[in-house]
């Protein structure tokens, strides 16, 4: 009934914006001067084909750019860009139903970038082949809906790209989907995992992550910083490189519930209690985690004092629940 419900509230949402097609083009057409030509508040559809592309897709305040309606892992309509911005976000815009790429012999840094944008929506993206798949800087609203991403990340220069970047955003939506990372970390100089994949928080407020699931992190699969009033409900992580969920420089008011975390190489998730507050793990299912035997225990390390952590209903195998890190 639960899942019922919530993928209910999903097609509303993701329903809410769609319209008619003001305008279809083919991939002999130019998505840009398209756009600018149907002015704001409108439609784009692509037909299914590849479109090429060597510069960023501009949205304009309430456009929608869309492709061909389909399942998330077999889309017919693919952009291909060389662009280091391939898609970059307006207000009230959303883009959906698209294959995004990277050309042949270049990594787009972003395959979509939200700006200080509000109420931007990205869903039902397949994603593959840049170094970071979306990126949220200072936007509000945001809805990361149902996207499909895998090898994002740069092998090549040495530090843990995320798939998803969220920084100083507030009350941004990242719900359903599937992210697979690289599971590449190696220790760094100081010791740390530097893998690709992790979903980073950062200086934000209001995340709220349900029902998505997190394979193969390079590093940590979620990475939160001063990332305050976070939900994590229903989501699950396997074989993260590193921590499966890492709580650290004041996250205050964090709620993980109804959360499995299974076979990461650390902790099932560090906590930092001395510089977070009020945080609470609720009825959330840990499984076979520290499997190198390099974290206290496979639970919850905490770094301070477990008793002000808020615990109830959680099944932590191999016990116990927390440790000190």
């Amino acid at each position: 009934m639960k899942n019922t419900v919530m993928l209910t509230i999903l097609f509303l949402v993701l329903t809410k914006n769609i319209s008619a097609c003001d305008l279809s083009i083919t991939t002999t057409q130019d998505i840009q001067s398209s756009l600018n030509a149907i002015g704001p508040n409108s439609t784009l559809c692509l037909s299914a084909g590849t479109f090429n592309l060597n510069s960023t897709i501009s949205l304009n305040l309430g456009q929608r750019l869309t492709g061909v309606n389909g399942v998330v892992t077999a889309l017919q309509t693919t952009i291909v860009s060389s662009a280091d911005r391939i898609i970059r976000m307006n207000d009230e815009s959303q883009v959906d139903h698209l294959n995004i790429r990277s050309s042949s012999g270049s990594l787009a840094t972003y395959a979509v970038l939200s700006y200080f944008d509000v109420n931007p929506t990205m869903w039902s993206l397949n994603i593959q082949n840049t170094k970071i798949a979306l990126g949220i800087k200072g936007s509000s609203g945001a809805s990361i809906l149902n996207n499909w991403i895998s090898l994002t990340g740069d092998l090549n220069n040495g530090i843990p790209d995320p798939s998803i970047w969220i920084s100083d955003a507030v009350n941004t939506k990242l719900w359903y989907g599937y992210i697979v990372g690289r599971n590449n970390g190696a220790a760094g100089p100081q010791g740390f995992l530097i893998g690709d994949g992790e979903v980073g928080c950062y200086n934000s407020n209001g995340l709220t992550v349900t029902g998505t699931r997190h394979d193969y992190s390079g590093t940590s699969s979620f990475y939160l910083v001063n990332c305050d009033n976070a939900v994590l409900d229903n989501v699950s992580v396997f074989y993260s490189n590193g921590f499966g969920l890492d709580i650290v420089d004041g996250t205050d008011n964090l709620v993980i519930k109804n959360t499995k975390v299974y076979h990461s190489r650390l902790a099932a998730s560090i906590y930092d209690e001395v510089e977070n507050s009020n945080g609470s793990y609720l009825n959330n299912t840990f499984y076979n985690n520290n499997t190198t035997n390099q974290s206290n225990c496979a639970g919850i390390s905490v770094a301070g004092n477990p008793a002000n952590l808020n615990l109830s209903g959680n099944n932590v195998t191999p016990s116990p629940e927390f440790c000190l890190h």
